[in-house]
């Protein structure tokens, strides 16, 4: 495997690659299907301290950009680029992992064309060195107050952190604190 220096920098280039081809596809005309999906809203809800005491809620249906299908098309074309399989070679992982990582790239371009490469090489990076990883959840609550600054939990081996946006009332964001094991060669 390269060092990391080396790694970082074909990963870069690798990405950008990636993000001319996609913009190259956008370009010509592939694009997104509008998908109508089912959403939850919770609405009077009323909690205690013994506990819920009422809830409703309703549901209605959205639609939402679909990107899947688009996807699929600039996977096969990614599969059969030239330059992306010298970048393959180069970086010289398992074809699992790379892959894993272009998928990503893929998916998140699509859905948020300001994705920063610095982030994703580097989070892959730390993934390959099977560092901790930091993940998170933005939840969006109506209805529901909870008391303290912050409220911490665990479920199983996960630590959950749920704390108060500073200057906004009503908005939290929770935060899970997890390590999770990177792929690795070994396993």
């Amino acid at each position: 495997m390269l060092n990391e220096n080396d790694l970082r920098s074909n990963l870069k280039e690798l990405v950008a690659k990636i993000i001319y081809l996609i913009d190259e596809q956008l370009n010509q005309g592939l694009s997104y299907r509008i998908s109508q999906q089912f959403q939850w809203i919770i609405n009077d809800f009323e909690y205690t301290e013994q506990g819920s005491k009422y809830s409703g809620a309703q549901g209605n249906y959205i639609q939402k950009k679909d990107w899947t299908d688009a996807r699929l098309t600039l996977q096969k074309l990614l599969e059969n680029d030239q330059d992306i399989k010298v970048y393959k070679e180069k970086i010289d992982i398992k074809p699992e992992y790379i892959n894993m990582f272009i998928d990503k790239i893929v998916s998140l371009y699509l859905y948020n064309s300001t994705v920063n490469i610095n982030e994703l090489v580097e989070a892959f990076i730390r993934d390959l060195n099977n560092e901790p990883c930091k993940c998170g959840a933005i939840v969006e609550l109506k209805g529901v107050i909870i008391k303290p600054e912050r409220v911490e939990f665990k479920v199983s081996d996960l630590d959950i952190v749920i704390r108060q946006v500073t200057g906004v009332a009503l908005n939290w964001i929770p935060v899970v604190k997890h390590s999770v094991p990177a792929i690795t060669e070994d396993n």
